[in-house]
């Protein structure tokens, strides 16, 4: 009779199509999908079955496809956290010398004592990716120690960071909001930069670093889905030394509230939704009249809840800067993400690194930005029709390139129905009109929220005033918008097509 472990790995690896789908770290296979994870583990318990009840395997038997296991596999899944069916894959993973963690010429164990669960076996201290780890001796789900940073993982838990990006890497804790891949690792003139960067702003008054980048949509996910979308439990239980209580009704406590126009859900805050008072700064969140929201929500919950809809897909949306948000929103996301609201003078001093005559632009007092007249739906270049339009403010020659400025920016190329995110880029696509500590997007792109919040402590939150960054934006707000430091207040609890944040550190 085959052995035990020969039997099982034969049945398992007869899955050709799990391992078409693996990633290499530290030298061997590690990488898989959770449904194909789920899928494997299925494969090695009936291969289990068939060992106890077959006397002998043939290699046609072993090569025999497994098409309808594998679907019964991938449709067990895997829990949320990804921690399910471990046990059973890792019986038959290979190891960097060709041997099995379950092969009977494996090295003795350790005197920590063996790992034996549905299979396994090895221990926590043996220098060898066993026992239900994710890398050597730690992560998985069978008492390893968490991984540290730079180790693989295949779940948030497996790292002592708590942080494992998409890609299967234990990351800082500080970078947990740049977790995803879209709105993550998106962002930059190629799309592959780092969307968590931060740069230093060497201001007399006080040194900060800022981030080079808005707040992705893609980062503000990874705040609700790490905290199941209670951003008012977490801002209570972690309350910043400036966070006045009567500000906690404006963030939402879960993800949807079931309702169309309520606070206390992630998707009625940034939905289409108005609050009051409901005039001014609330427009250009509803996209079927005519619209730009980030955050994609389910279009069935958009339908169901708003009579409304998006048109791009998820991806698309996460990397583009989150908008349609209040103020009370950035601010709570930026105090989960080890930072805070920048102040105006913060952002202006990025702009003109305290030398505002040569920086009348961001990038200097030429060339002005570039964009359209009029928005054109169906051609992202405008040849052949439309009217270029030069921003108004400064002097000299205009060019398209220095920033994302009215409508000169298609993502995806074509624009769906009346979804105007379209004009939206990602972050850093503009690296021309970049400022003179090397930020992106101070001019264009967005407005920046400010922490310079108007008013007085326990005054009612909806009558706060915020003074805006003078950046202009996509929409076709010149460039600076706030001449000669004109500082205007937004209300606090508005929503716009065109209004974002950045953090400050």
């Amino acid at each position: 009779m085959r052995g035990f472990h020969e039997c099982t790995q034969a049945r398992a690896m007869s899955c050709s199509g799990l391992r078409g789908r693996v990633m290499r770290v530290r030298g061997y296979d590690v990488g898989y999908t959770r449904a194909s994870r789920a899928a494997f583990a299925l494969v090695v318990v009936l291969g289990i079955v068939a060992c106890a009840t077959t006397p002998d395997v043939t290699a046609d038997e072993a090569d025999e496809p497994a098409s309808s296991v594998v679907e019964a596999g991938a449709a067990s899944g895997r829990d949320a956290d990804g921690v399910a069916a471990d046990a059973a894959f890792d019986a038959a993973r290979p190891l960097e010398d060709g041997a099995t963690a379950n092969d009977a010429d494996a090295e003795p164990l350790s005197d920590a004592g063996p790992v034996e669960e549905a299979g396994l076996s090895g221990t926590h201290d043996d220098g060898l990716l066993n026992a239900g780890e994710t890398d050597v001796d730690c992560g998985g789900t069978t008492g390893a120690p968490p991984c540290a940073l730079a180790k693989a993982c295949l779940a948030h838990a497996d790292c002592a960071s708590t942080v494992c990006r998409h890609d299967g890497i234990c990351i800082d804790i500080a970078k947990r909001s740049c977790a995803g891949h879209a709105g993550g690792d998106t962002c930059g003139p190629n799309g592959d930069a780092d969307c968590c960067a931060a740069l230093p702003v060497p201001r007399p008054e006080g040194a900060l670093l800022l981030d080079t980048y808005s707040i992705t949509a893609g980062r503000f996910r990874q705040f609700v889905e790490r905290t199941n979308g209670d951003l008012r439990g977490w801002i209570q239980a972690n309350r910043p030394a400036d966070w006045e209580a009567s500000w906690d009704a404006w963030l939402p406590a879960v993800v949807d509230d079931g309702t169309a126009r309520g606070r206390d859900g992630v998707y009625q805050q940034l939905g289409p939704g108005l609050y009051y008072p409901a005039t001014g700064g609330n427009m250009g969140c509803e996209v079927d009249k005519i619209g730009a929201r980030t955050y994609w929500i389910p279009n069935a919950v958009n339908e169901a809840r708003f009579v409304d809809h998006q048109y791009y897909d998820q991806a698309t949306l996460d990397a583009k800067p989150l908008v349609c948000a209040t103020w009370f929103m950035f601010a709570a996301f930026c105090a989960w993400d080890g930072g805070r609201l920048p102040t105006l003078a913060e952002l202006d001093f990025a702009w003109t690194a305290g030398d505002p005559d040569s920086h009348y632009f961001p990038w200097g007092n030429t060339p002005r930005p570039l964009g359209w007249a009029d928005q054109y739906p169906f051609d992202p270049t405008g040849q052949g029709f439309g009217t270029p339009f030069c921003n108004p403010h400064g002097t000299g020659p205009c060019d398209k390139n220095v920033a994302s400025w009215r409508y000169n920016s298609w993502t995806p190329p074509l624009m769906v129905a009346t979804d105007y995110a379209v004009y939206i880029p990602p972050p850093g696509r503009y690296p021309m009109g970049n400022g003179p500590y090397g930020h992106a997007d101070l001019g264009g792109l967005v407005f920046n929220l400010t922490a310079d919040l108007l008013g007085d402590p326990g005054d009612d939150p909806q009558t706060r005033l915020a003074p805006l960054s003078r950046g202009g934006s996509w929409q076709g707000h010149e460039v600076p918008y706030y001449a000669y430091g004109l500082k205007l207040g937004w209300r606090a609890t508005s929503k716009y097509w065109a209004t974002g944040a950045r953090c400050a550190r």
